[in-house]
């Protein structure tokens, strides 16, 4: 009984210990100024040259702690569902900053004036992440440089064959090419001259703009040499567009993501028996030689 208390306090500790470590021990609050406003952790703001983003970061622990500050595009995944890429942004972080405990600090998130020398209208997306850990609090920073409406505006950057776990798909690649935020997006691709010509559907709540999503299309056979032609529709609040791409397969390129191997060539075998059969009689002359030097030698 005594060594099964011990365990299940053990176990309590344990669980304890993790739910502390995956905890945020520190707030985040958005100091606005100018023409900055934010709505559910998004902050909307005009660019002024000399105008900056302020947070106050407070530390809620007993312990001194580093926040890890990113900034980053955002985007969604096939699933609609936010993430966040690493790449170059028109933010100008702090890297990390050290907060003691029950401690605060303001801290001056700046633009990179060279992002802003294009002009556009609607509005450019960056995202900044505080983090403690693995763990993390995100704010979308959207920054227009005047009040006009962006023309919506989406293309097809690329289509082609893929296989993904032994499946064959179309893979679309799909950009919001405008600084516009696209609303309520439905988007249905099909691939024409198929046996199966229900459209693949798929909803976003919210794409960013100069965003890119990325759609699969189901083959339900293997993949065969030709062209193919899809079609797609995307319908926002505001408009809709039908796109449509194509690319060809060779027949090289559908044995190979059938996974159906190429047999060796003739030629290719013949160079490949020539080449080795050389070495071989090299090796065999090279071990008479030396069986030769070292007999003369013993001779000697």
């Amino acid at each position: 009984m005594k060594k099964i208390l011990t365990s299940i306090i053990v176990m309590v500790s344990l669980f304890a210990t993790k739910t502390a470590a995956d905890t945020i021990d520190f707030t985040v609050t958005p100091i606005l100024e100018g023409e900055q406003t934010m709505t559910n952790q998004t902050i909307s703001a005009k660019y002024h040259a000399q105008q900056a983003l302020h947070f106050n970061l407070k530390n809620n622990s007993e312990n001194s702690i580093d926040i890890d500050i990113k900034t980053a595009i955002p985007d969604l995944d096939n699933n609609g569902n936010q993430i966040f890429s690493d790449c170059n942004t028109f933010l100008k972080a702090p890297s990390t900053v050290t907060i003691p405990p029950n401690g605060n600090q303001d801290i001056t998130i700046n633009y990179k004036t060279e992002a802003f020398k294009k002009d556009f209208d609607g509005e450019i997306a960056n995202a900044i992440l505080f983090c403690q850990g693995e763990q993390e609090l995100n704010y979308i920073v959207n920054v227009r440089k005047n009040d006009n409406i962006d023309t919506e505006n989406i293309i097809i950057e690329k289509s082609e064959a893929t296989t993904l776990n032994k499946k064959c798909f179309i893979r679309i690649l799909i950009k919001n090419d405008s600084n516009a935020w696209l609303n309520n997006v439905v988007i249905e691709s099909r691939l024409v001259d198929q046996a199966t010509t229900k459209p693949d559907s798929h909803q976003f709540s919210r794409i960013a703009p100069n965003s890119k999503i990325e759609i699969l299309i189901p083959v339900p056979e293997k993949f065969k040499a030709g062209t193919y032609l899809t079609m797609t529709s995307v319908q926002t609040v505001r408009r809709t567009w039908h796109l449509e791409s194509q690319f060809k397969l060779t027949a090289s390129k559908i044995d190979l993501l059938n996974g159906i191997e190429q047999p060796i060539h003739k030629g290719q075998h013949s160079k490949t028996f020539f080449y080795v059969s050389i070495l071989f009689i090299l090796l065999v002359l090279t071990i008479i030689f030396q069986f030769r030097f070292i007999q003369k030698h013993n001779r000697i």
